[in-house]
């Protein structure tokens, strides 16, 4: 088959394929925020998060009681793991939190609070109740979409509404951002001035507590409307004064959105290098398509995909292909031992790499110096059996792990994509 050929079977192959149907079917599913041009206004967001976080909102009760604001402390309490973060909360709020050993009581949350300095896109109130002790609680979101802090209004609202020491309080502040993952999480310190914020994405605002909402709620309107919330986070919206913004993407749209990019990846590769050869593009959209590019001759030459597994309880998350096969070989044999080597071969066939090093090797073999100091297994971390320690490779590509998950999902292991490292 000539190149032309080849070219002409996989455009016809990407549009019978069914990751492309479901793609089409769900950017074309109509998101009542973005039918009303407000996907990407700040108030939209803020109205909708305000509403979530009300346990019985006096219009429109969702039903889910404190739930939701409950998945929003776990958030906070995430997020202030993060190296970026400055605003802590205590060794005993967060063990509380995350324990969900705690009450909340007289929760009140208001929109456009006026303080005196300006006006808080959400300010709550309540009670928090934990190791024995009442204490008021409040909580403060500054919300930012599309704009940036201006006037040093995070400084401004801490310096009005922070409690005295004298006064004991639980009182957290939170600057919510649309910052993808890969930026967030390396963030050095919070975008904001007033350092002590909380500093939250809209992607774990996603994945914490929305997705688990929408997860839980009963099938009707409010499952709905948490629905098309995370489809309107999703769907890129262009302006000619603001540019573009994703504010997130469902755990199902990367599942989906990493499968077609597996399957599909070559031709799109060569679609975006060529199309500025042979379309006129204006001065913007070809600043955007080298950009473009270039991210993706850097995920061709190294594959950014990574993966999440789950076992009974155990597992771990975003993984690259590699550390996920260590993790899954190591958990099968800790869990159904004692094994031998030959026993483990047999449980992941040396086929499922494909090349010439096999799932697993005894440790000696294994060793760098075979392989002219080239690290080709997980030497420092190995599988212990019963016949000595074992070695998992190190060498997967994009199609062969395709091979291991498939293979370890027969065995039990639930796997899913979480796109590439973001």
């Amino acid at each position: 088959m000539n190149s032309l050929s080849k070219l002409q079977k996989q455009i016809i192959d990407f549009g019978n394929s069914v990751e492309f149907k479901e793609l089409d079917a769900y950017y074309s599913q109509p998101s009542i925020f973005s039918a009303l041009g407000v996907s990407r206004h700040e108030n939209t967001h803020s109205n909708f998060l305000a509403w979530l976080l009300t346990p019985k909102p006096e219009k429109n009760d969702h039903s889910l009681g404190d739930t939701p604001l409950r998945k929003f402390l776990e958030t906070l309490a995430l997020a202030c793991a993060l190296p970026h973060s400055a605003g802590k909360l205590s060794p005993e709020l967060s063990g509380a939190i995350t324990t969900g050993a705690y009450t909340l009581s007289n929760i009140v949350v208001e929109r456009e609070k006026h303080i005196g300095v300006g006006r808080l896109d959400i300010y709550l109130e309540g009670n928090i109740s934990f190791d024995g002790s009442e204490y008021p609680l409040t909580l403060i979101i500054e919300n930012k979409v599309k704009s940036h802090e201006h006037d040093a209004q995070t400084g401004r609202y801490l310096e009005a509404l922070r409690p005295p020491v004298s006064r004991p309080g639980i009182f957290l502040s939170v600057f919510l951002t649309p910052l993808p993952n890969r930026e967030y999480e390396r963030l050095g310190e919070p975008t904001c001035e007033a350092k002590e914020f909380i500093e939250l994405n809209y992607q774990y605002l996603a994945d914490y507590v929305i997705t688990p909402c929408r997860d839980t709620a009963p099938e009707g309107s409010v499952k709905r409307y948490l629905s098309e919330y995370l489809l309107a986070l999703s769907l890129p919206e262009t302006r000619q004064d603001k540019g573009e913004i994703i504010m997130a993407i469902s755990k199902e749209e990367r599942d989906l959105l990493a499968r077609f990019w597996n399957k599909h990846k070559d031709l799109l590769t060569a679609a975006m290098l060529s199309i500025g050869d042979c379309v006129p593009l204006e001065d913007d959209e070809a600043e955007v398509m080298q950009k473009a590019s270039k991210a993706l001759k850097d995920a061709v030459r190294r594959d950014l995909s990574r993966f999440s597994w789950e076992f009974s309880g155990r597992g771990g998350v975003n993984l690259p292909k590699s550390r996920l096969v260590l993790e899954i070989v190591t958990h099968y044999a800790a869990e159904n031992g004692p094994l031998t080597l030959a026993k483990l071969k047999e449980i992941f066939p040396d086929e499922l790499q494909g090349g010439t090093f096999g799932v697993v090797a005894p440790l000696p073999a294994a060793a760098p110096s075979n392989f002219k100091g080239h690290k080709r297994y997980y030497t420092d971390e190995a599988v212990i059996l019963s016949d000595g320690p074992a070695a998992v490779c190190t060498q997967w590509r994009a199609d062969n792990i395709l091979k291991f998950i498939a293979h370890a999902e027969k065995l039990g292991y639930i796997i899913s994509s979480t796109g590439p490292a973001c």
